[in-house]
C-alpha cells in the first residue's frame, strides 16, 4: 500500500481511539487482535508459530524479528513508522487506563434515586448483555475473540502475551533516534504507566 493510505488509516483510528476509544478496545478481537496487528505492522513480532496463537511449548525459547517494512533509512518511512509507533502507544494508553469517573454525575444520580445511595453498585449494567461475561449461552471461548471490557483483564493478558514483543520492538526503536525515537519513548511512557 501506498504511504499515504497507510498513514490516513492510522489518522482514522487514532480519531476513533479519540471519539470511542474504550468501546474500540473493549469489542470483541479488539485487543488482542488490534495489538498484534499494529505490532505485526511494525515487525514487532514473534517468529514461534505459537506464539502467535499464545501457547509457548515447554523447552521452545521465543524467537523475535524487527523489521520494518523494507523502506530506506531517510526517507518518508521513519516518519510513517513515527506515526504506526504513536498509534500503537494511544491504543495500549486506551486499552491499559481506566476512563476518569464523573464524580459530579455519579452524586447527582444518587441523589435523584434518595433515599438510596450507590444504586448503581445494585443495578443491571448499562451495556449490552451485562451477563455476557458468564458465557451461559454462548459457544466455547479462545482468547484471541474474547471481549475485555475492563482494564485489569486487559492489563493481564497485554502482559501475558504481547508485554515482551512490545518491549523489544522498542528498545530498537529507540536506537533510532529521531521522530521514530521520540514516538518510542511515547510508547514507553504509555506501557510503563499502564502495567503499573
Amino acid at each position: 500500500m501506498a504511504t499515504d493510505i497507510r498513514s490516513s488509516s492510522l489518522e482514522v483510528l487514532d480519531w476513533l481511539l479519540q471519539t470511542a476509544g474504550q468501546e474500540i478496545v473493549g469489542c470483541a478481537g479488539g485487543w488482542i487482535k488490534t495489538t498484534r496487528r499494529l505490532c505485526s505492522v511494525l515487525g514487532w513480532q514473534s517468529t514461534h508459530p505459537a506464539v502467535s496463537s499464545g501457547e509457548m511449548p515447554s523447552g521452545v525459547t521465543e524467537k523475535w524479528t524487527s523489521t520494518h517494512g523494507g523502506g530506506r533509512p531517510g526517507t518518508g518511512d521513519s516518519r510513517l513508522r513515527a506515526k504506526q509507533i504513536s498509534t500503537l502507544a494511544l491504543f495500549l494508553s486506551t486499552g491499559l487506563f481506566a476512563p476518569p469517573v464523573d464524580q459530579v454525575a455519579v452524586a447527582r444520580r444518587a441523589a435523584q434515586c434518595l433515599p438510596l445511595w450507590h444504586t448503581d453498585a445494585h443495578c443491571i449494567g448499562y451495556k449490552a448483555n451485562p451477563f455476557g461475561y458468564l458465557n451461559l449461552f454462548g459457544a466455547a471461548r479462545d482468547e484471541e475473540n474474547e471481549m475485555y471490557d475492563d482494564v485489569e483483564s486487559r492489563k493481564e493478558v497485554y502482559r501475558e502475551y504481547m508485554h515482551e514483543s512490545v518491549l523489544k520492538g522498542m528498545q530498537e526503536a529507540k536506537k533510532e533516534g529521531g521522530e521514530v525515537g521520540r514516538a518510542a519513548a511515547a510508547l514507553d511512557k504509555a506501557v510503563t504507566e499502564g502495567t503499573r
